[in-house]
């Protein structure tokens, strides 16, 4: 995935916590909130349910292309350089180049890595990985209103993580609702309001 979206030492000042949990707990929250928020953005990416690798003759077998069939057509081009995230294997969330495309969802890239995925050379991959446009990848780091967003999930995130049941409750004890049902991204798309993929909001 992108960067994340909310820097760790500024949310731990944001939740007044300091060094009391461990930045790996907070980087695992801060990291969550920006996949939410960047599912539902528009960017240049396209998810991959299969690979197979192209393996050099002479050892060792290291493979010198890979195939990456996408979810749909995607808008790659060759020569672009992109990356990869969310693959799962060893060496695999890299950035390399695109070398070729035979079709509207197959680009091939370079690969350079000593791995094959099966003994017939394909693989599905589950859960699907994702190609960025390595150019982009980071595109809304420098958006405002993205950041305060991720922020906001991130913070109801952290607070549900840490209440009882999941739910913040008033000084009088009643329970607050539920904040990471299917309203996570409701209670911020006005902030997000321009940068939306109306695609992502289809069933």
């Amino acid at each position: 995935m992108p960067d994340s979206l909310v820097d760790t030492e500024e949310f731990k000042t944001l939740l007044g916590v300091g060094d009391l949990y461990p930045d790996a707990e907070i980087e695992q929250i801060t990291q969550a909130a920006t996949n939410v928020i960047l599912s539902y953005l528009v960017m240049y990416k396209a998810r991959s349910n299969q690979a197979s690798d192209t393996v050099a003759a002479v050892p060792p077998a290291t493979a010198t292309t890979t195939t990456l069939h996408t979810v749909g057509a995607h808008k790659f081009h060759v020569g672009q350089e992109v990356s990869l995230r969310g693959f799962g294997f060893a060496g695999w969330d890299k950035t390399v180049v695109v070398t070729e495309i035979p079709k509207v969802d197959v680009i091939i890239v370079e690969s350079q890595v000593s791995w094959s995925p099966s003994a017939d050379g394909d693989l599905t991959i589950i859960p699907n990985g994702t190609i960025y446009d390595t150019a982009r990848i980071n595109y809304y780091a420098d958006v405002p209103e993205v950041v305060e967003a991720a922020t906001a999930i991130a913070v109801d995130m952290w607070q549900s993580r840490l209440a009882p049941g999941g739910q913040i409750n008033s000084v009088d004890f009643t329970p607050g609702p539920y904040r990471m049902g299917r309203s996570v991204i409701t209670r911020v798309s006005g902030l997000l309001g321009q940068h939306m993929d109306v695609g992502s909001l289809v069933g």
